[in-house]
């Protein structure tokens, strides 16, 4: 839907673009908008944007997806490179290995 509304404007397949379509830098998000916000709302530890992309692998492993699907979705050639980006936490590790009965 998102992308559906951004390509409506400017025909681009960016989602964060300059009025012509093209790709913003990554600093012009980063820097300007989502660095300071983090700032100002005193946020301890300062993310990057990209960050994000990994928090929501992460989650949609943890929540059910499949490392392939996600690799499809990331736009990602090779598996290996899909699961340096699912980062799975401790709690969801723990339930996991009660599955396994010798």
């Amino acid at each position: 839907m998102l992308l559906k509304l951004f390509r409506n404007k400017s025909g681009s397949p960016f989602v964060f673009c300059k009025h012509d379509g093209s790709p913003l830098p990554y600093d012009h998000i980063n820097l300007r908008r989502f660095r300071p916000s983090q700032v100002q709302a005193g946020l301890d530890k300062i993310i990057r944007f990209h960050d994000l992309r990994h928090t929501y692998a992460s989650h949609f492993v943890m929540n059910g997806g499949s490392i392939y699907t996600l690799q499809k979705l990331l736009g990602h050639r090779e598996i290996e490179t899909t699961m340096i980006y699912a980062h799975l936490d401790k709690e969801f590790m723990d339930k996991a290995c009660k599955f396994v009965s010798f």
